[in-house]
């Protein structure tokens, strides 16, 4: 609450100094003041006249009341965000070490397999040598190997180059020979077509063209040639199926019986 403050009782003289007015209507300088009732009263004797004058002194911290709140919520913030950084601080430098540390374990492994790697190999290595050098015989097995490997290779490039494709019937007409010639020789069509190098079901495919050929020639000239642009051999070899007779067919059954022909069944797609 503000505090009143009363000066001085001021009497009226008839004459005084202009001086002496000066000093009587000094106000303190140190607080505002503020004339709050001015009263006059008068007596018999004296003629007074009394002045009351208010003081009023603002009580500290009254009027700073808004503005420190606003510092003291400024200076809470301040301290949240402060603390929200540090922590997230603490979090990134916690993930860095992980991080780091499993960069290093991967690190480890892969120098322990490679040092494991390379002393396996000069483990192998020395006992190879030590081997070869107890042993001179150790050299013959590895011989072996190569010239069987070779031979592989070898029976390989001759299988395929038997194993030519047939594009024409007079393809089909020396394949079917030289499988009948091994046939003779093996006894079975499998066996034959191996040593050949055909597929048995690509035989057995275009067996008739060849059939036909041997068994009656101007029956083949009968039939429409081989369109080689236009179509293909079992293409061809199902037309020559379809204008077979059935006196062809009994004459071609009679030579495979009498194993004059391959004893083959016909398959087509």
């Amino acid at each position: 609450m503000p505090r009143k403050k009363t000066i001085s009782l001021k009497r009226n003289c008839p004459q005084r100094s202009e001086a002496e007015a000066d000093l009587l209507s000094e106000e303190p300088p140190e607080s505002s003041q503020k004339i709050h009732k001015v009263h006059h009263d008068k007596d018999d004797d004296n003629d007074l006249s009394v002045v009351a004058v208010e003081t009023i002194t603002p009580e500290p911290g009254q009027g700073d009341g808004s503005s420190s709140m606003v510092e003291k919520d400024k200076l809470m913030l301040m301290a949240q965000t402060i603390q929200t950084l540090k922590q997230e601080r603490d979090f990134l430098r916690q993930t860095v070490l992980k991080l780091s540390n499993r960069g290093a374990k991967k690190v480890k492994k892969v120098l322990d397999t490679s040092t494991e790697c390379s002393t396996s190999n000069t483990d192998e290595e020395s006992m190879t040598s030590s081997s070869s050098s107890d042993s001179p015989d150790s050299d013959i097995p590895r011989k072996k190997r190569k010239s069987h490997k070779k031979t592989k290779r070898a029976s390989r490039s001759k299988s395929t180059k038997h194993s030519t494709r047939a594009t024409t019937p007079d393809d089909v007409l020396r394949r079917y020979n030289k499988v009948f010639n091994a046939y003779k020789k093996e006894g079975s069509i499998s066996k034959a077509c191996a040593k050949v190098g055909v597929d048995r079901n690509t035989l057995a495919l275009t067996a008739v063209v060849a059939e036909i050929q041997l068994v009656d020639a101007e029956f083949y000239r009968s039939i429409p040639k081989f369109r080689t642009k236009e179509e293909k051999l079992f293409e061809f070899a199902k037309r020559c199926l379809q204008s077979l007779t059935t006196d062809l067919k009994s004459v071609i059954e009679n030579a495979k019986q009498e194993r004059k022909l391959l004893p083959i069944k016909y398959k087509f797609r």
